[in-house]
């Protein structure tokens, strides 16, 4: 796990949440219960975020691609923090509510807000 990709996924959340990047689908063929996004910061470097739902069990990575590298940095947390080990069930908890906070805003930013869906269930129910 990157300290870096955590403060980058502060930053992309209060970007997020200010509608200042733009985030988009982006789909895997093989993606079941995977929903990913994607947002271009310019210059060939961007973020993709994803979502695996299994269950009850939850699995949110953030990714950071750079043009002409090999490599990634990335960062995955799962909502079931492991019992022993050298990360602390806390810190792991801490990674994944912030993680969850950016999946759910880049969602709402991609999606329409919650109040949106809403208000067309209320639409459709009129209908009949």
């Amino acid at each position: 796990m990157s300290d870096k990709l955590d403060q980058f996924a502060r930053e992309l959340l209060e970007k997020t949440r200010a509608n200042k990047l733009e985030w988009r689908v982006y789909r895997n063929p093989g993606g079941h219960g995977r929903e990913e996004y994607l947002a271009d910061v310019g210059e060939g470097y961007f973020f993709q975020i994803w979502r695996w739902v299994s269950g009850d069990n939850r699995t949110i990575s953030l990714q950071l691609r750079a043009p002409d590298q090999p490599t990634t940095i990335d960062s995955t947390v799962t909502n079931w923090p492991p019992l022993t080990g050298y990360v602390p069930a806390q810190e792991t908890v801490s990674r994944f509510r912030l993680y969850s906070d950016l999946f759910d805003a880049v969602r709402e930013s991609v999606c329409g807000p919650e109040e949106t869906l809403g208000k067309v269930e209320e639409l459709l129910r009129k209908i009949g």
